[in-house]
């Protein structure tokens, strides 16, 4: 599975990238994908049991019909206030294990957000990256693709499109286990999202937000939205940045 996933990195990879229009709008919100009504912005928890989680749902809107889709890619970033990362915020700390998990299920209540493989099967990937340069951060990395290259179509007249939940698991907030500083308020960003294609197809595309865009952002226990981010910019990959996103 991994070694497919590499292969897949090297299709995907345009050497060198050239940004792009953005050719769809990311989609950030707690419960439910966007669209639904039970989706929220802020989300608030007591912080008294270690048991259950709450559900971040990401998703997109094509403004444009694109072919030969192979998947997406994108960096999640947590940034809360203060100079330090707050503990639980620390998913990699024994006392938040298991902190995250990543998956694509839907929920089957939901009735304005569509798959963004079409209901197909698709491999599935993501982790956590060090923000060296910003020691009060943390970097979700997160991406999936369809198996075997075999490409979907995506486009505006699908409607909004899921692509992922994260669960952010409630461990180390109470009881057994405790410990952590779980009030901690934040604001959490979709900081680049891409739709990767084969190469000499498009090779991939921008999904961007704009600075006065709320789509693309939630917050914590009534945090502040995310502050001197630059959200769902385009990057360019060098061949170890690939690599690593699918380790």
């Amino acid at each position: 599975m991994k070694f497919s996933l590499v292969v897949l990195a090297l299709a995907m990879l345009a050497a060198p990238a050239v940004p792009r229009p953005a050719r769809a709008a990311p989609h950030l919100r707690w419960d439910a994908c966007y669209g639904e009504s039970a989706a929220r912005v802020d989300k608030t928890f007591a912080c008294d049991t270690n048991v259950g989680f709450d559900a971040l749902i990401l998703s997109l809107t094509c403004s444009e019909h694109l072919e030969n889709v192979l998947g997406f890619e994108g960096t999640l970033e947590v940034v809360p206030g203060g100079s330090s990362l707050p503990s639980w915020w620390n998913f990699l700390s024994v006392a938040r294990q298991p902190a995250i998990v990543f998956d694509r299920e839907q929920d089957a209540a939901w009735t304005r957000c569509n798959d963004f493989f079409g209901g197909g099967t698709s491999v599935f990937v993501g982790g956590m990256a060090p923000t060296a340069s910003s020691p009060n951060r943390a970097r979700l990395r997160f991406a999936a693709a369809v198996p075997n290259f075999a490409p979907v179509a995506v486009g505006p007249e699908m409607g909004e499109l899921y692509l992922l939940r994260l669960r952010l698991l409630h461990r180390g907030a109470g009881g057994a286990g405790a410990g952590v500083d779980c009030p901690s308020p934040a604001g959490l960003v979709l900081q680049d999202v891409r739709i990767d294609r084969p190469l000499g197809v498009g090779d991939w595309d921008d999904v961007a937000g704009t600075g006065l865009d709320t789509d693309y952002w939630v917050t914590w226990q009534g945090g502040s939205p995310p502050d001197g981010v630059n959200p769902a910019s385009s990057k360019s990959r060098t061949w170890g940045q690939v690599k690593a996103l699918y380790r």
